[in-house]
């Protein structure tokens, strides 16, 4: 019997995906969590019943992308079905990620119930912008142009800093290691790049946005944020270390996360 053929592990894995979204909708289901590791779900419910506006952004996109690839390479049926399920997911991000005009870090659906996390309505959590979904739905061309500008002013006014954007306003609560509602972020002790501070990578991807929206002096400013070249002209005060190292996180001058957390808050 011959091996099945890219195409065909391809096909296979975005059915997988189309099949693992969230009930009653177009939208990746969270599973053991996205680009930020420290945001790994606490319990099962959230895995199988949260949606994460960065996932469902990045998925938007490369699902795109792969649905012209398929166009192109002769498979019409295919790449028809996958862009009706690419509307429907565009439809669903509008509809249940989008809230009074702003993404959501994370969407739980509980029944008729949907809660928005990490969003300004999010009152169990305390954090009311999260970067990586407004990054991506820029990127991913999911945002309409006032939408697109009022995201970015957002950053500009929440998440960025002198040596560039976080991750999010501000961290989540540490109560001495118990988990409420993520992992990783609600009991590590140390406060670092994925708890909420600048990470280069995540900055980066917020240049390219930048990019997208066509801002060319802000994103040379941000592209200098994070460049180890005379840093010092640009980020004032960082440290000998920020600056002897390639392209580099940031790092806090705090004695623990209930200092972090208060200093921050």
């Amino acid at each position: 019997e011959d091996a099945p053929s890219l195409h065909e592990h391809v096909r296979r894995a975005v059915d997988h995906i189309i099949e693992n979204c969230v009930e009653g909708t177009a939208l990746p289901s969270y599973g053991d969590g996205d680009w930020n590791d420290s945001l790994q779900p606490a319990n099962q419910t959230m895995k199988t019943h949260m949606v994460s506006g960065w996932t469902a952004g990045l998925a938007y996109q490369s699902l795109s992308a792969l649905s012209n690839v398929w166009k192109m390479g002769g498979y019409a049926s295919d790449a028809e079905g996958l862009f009706a399920f690419l509307e429907r997911m565009f439809d669903d991000f509008r509809k249940y990620v989008l809230k009074d005009g702003v993404t959501a870090g994370f969407v739980l659906f509980d029944g008729e119930d949907i809660k928005h996390m990490l969003h300004p309505s999010d009152s169990e959590n305390g954090i009311s912008y999260r970067l990586l979904p407004i990054n991506r739905a820029i990127i991913s061309e999911l945002f309409s142009p006032e939408e697109k500008e009022l995201h970015l002013g957002l950053v500009e006014r929440f998440l960025k800093f002198p040596d560039g954007v976080r991750l999010m306003d501000r961290p989540p609560d540490y109560t001495g290691g118990r988990s409420l509602h993520f992992q990783r972020a609600e009991t590590a002790s140390h406060f670092g790049r994925e708890i909420g501070l600048q990470y280069v990578h995540a900055h980066i991807r917020y240049c390219e946005a930048l990019a997208k929206a066509g801002r060319a002096e802000d994103l040379l400013e941000g592209l200098l944020a994070v460049s180890p070249v005379a840093i010092k002209d640009t980020v004032p005060n960082a440290r000998s270390r920020q600056a002897n190292l390639y392209f580099s996180s940031a790092d806090a001058d705090v004695y623990n996360r209930y200092e972090a957390s208060s200093s921050m808050g």
